[in-house]
């Protein structure tokens, strides 16, 4: 005798899923209801906080008249383009500096074989130099 399981299928699961209304969002507590009071340090920080911003806003509306159509700002822009140009100047120099160093280094480094006129001192002190070792022992 054959036994007959019951499947069950994901696919009505599903259309149910994709049909159902979504759920209402959460309303926000109306004021004053539920809400942590503050203490009064922490309403001292967010009042000189306020004053800081206010005190930045009325700089920048005193510095720019409230627009930026002042000749102030078309010479601040002038030099940030001019100070980007210098910059990137000055990083051009610095990496050919660094791949001169580079080169010197490396040119540094390869020993070459002495001159002709430079094989006898080269001889001679080191010969001195093992003098020195022997009379040091």
């Amino acid at each position: 005798a054959a036994r007959v399981v019951a499947v069950r299928h994901a696919a009505p699961r599903m259309r149910r899923r994709r049909f159902a209304t979504p759920p209402e969002p959460k309303r926000p507590a109306p004021p004053g209801e539920r809400r942590r009071k503050m203490t009064r340090e922490e309403v001292e920080e967010l009042a000189e906080s306020a004053k800081a911003q206010q005190r930045l806003f009325d700089a920048e509306n005193s510095l720019f008249g409230g627009n930026a159509s002042m000749p102030f700002v078309a010479a601040l822009i002038a030099g940030c383009v001019g100070l980007h140009y210098y910059n990137g100047e000055e990083q051009t120099k610095r990496d050919e500096e660094e791949e001169l160093l580079e080169r010197l280094k490396a040119n540094r480094r390869v020993p070459r074989p002495p001159r002709p006129g430079e094989r006898a001192a080269l001889l001679a002190r080191k010969k001195a130099q093992l003098a020195g070792f022997e009379a040091e022992q």
